[in-house]
């Protein structure tokens, strides 16, 4: 909310919003009352396009706060917006811990194509955890980038890269994968 006032970053912040939910043209933050303690807080609001009675697309502002609307992945994005945006411009490092949690494949792919196209001039990298191995092409990653955690029976928890698994090209042009 901090940098919602910075015209760039409130654009590239649309742009990552509008891939989970196209209709969204703007975000609003407006100051309310919190019902339990009565101080002022601030919230997201959403301007999105909708047809009218004539079947002509019009601006609309909801009247609901944008968490109490939208589904649980374009508010998970949301959240993570300014994280990535920020890691994007300065070239940092972001770490996201289930990523795939209340995403959409396809978004996990976008955000994760952020990170690999030419948007990420500073070279920033992202650090995430997932249980969705549907994004894990050679498209998006390198072998060196890929690790595999697995707990054994004290709950201790042992990496493996991909890089230690060996595939004849007879594997590969099957997709079969077997260790060596």
């Amino acid at each position: 909310m901090a940098k919602m006032h910075l015209s760039k970053y409130k654009r590239n912040l649309l742009a990552l919003i509008q891939v989970a939910d196209p209709s969204i043209q703007d975000i609003v933050v407006h100051e309310l009352e919190n019902s339990r303690n009565g101080r002022p807080e601030l919230a997201f609001f959403v301007v999105k396009t909708r047809r009218n009675e004539a079947g002509e697309s019009e601006l609309h502002c909801e009247n609901f706060r944008f968490q109490d609307t939208e589904s649980a992945g374009t508010v998970k994005l949301l959240a993570l917006a300014g994280p990535i945006i920020e890691a994007l411009e300065k070239g940092g490092l972001l770490m996201v811990d289930e990523m795939d949690t209340q995403f959409h494949t396809l978004m996990t792919r976008y955000v994760l194509e952020l990170f690999s196209g030419d948007v990420n001039d500073k070279g920033a990298q992202m650090i995430y955890s997932t249980h969705d191995i549907t994004n894990l092409s050679s498209n998006l990653f390198r072998r060196d980038q890929v690790w595999f955690v697995e707990k054994d029976t004290y709950s201790a928890s042992h990496l493996t890269s991909l890089v230690e698994y060996r595939f004849d090209d007879e594997e590969r042009k099957n997709g079969r994968k077997k260790l060596s």
